[in-house]
């Protein structure tokens, strides 16, 4: 799915993109992949619904590093910036 800036009233002034991607836990080489994709601000990586991303999640300080969802989030100050990632409370149950 891919959704436009503020999309139905969210308050997310980027483009975002969700990939539901159920076939096994190997999930590295698309995480890498998607690292290594030139102009992404945010990946996350969770369960279920998935982790809900605001303009002022957009810091590594803001970031929801501790929305019950996510598995693994990384997080750029720009679009060629360096990645900062973290580990969030799914982590351990994959």
């Amino acid at each position: 799915m891919i959704s436009h800036p503020n999309f139905d009233g969210e308050p997310l002034s980027l483009w975002m993109a969700t990939i539901e991607y159920t076939k096994d836990l190997n999930y590295r080489p698309l995480w890498e992949a998607l690292l290594s994709a030139p102009g992404l601000r945010f990946v996350c990586l969770g369960f279920e619904e998935g982790v809900v991303v605001e303009d002022k999640y957009l810091t590594t300080e803001s970031f929801p590093w501790n929305a019950s969802q996510l598995v693994l989030g990384a997080i750029r100050q720009d679009t060629k910036g360096k990645w900062t990632i973290g580990r969030g409370p799914k982590y351990f149950e994959t």
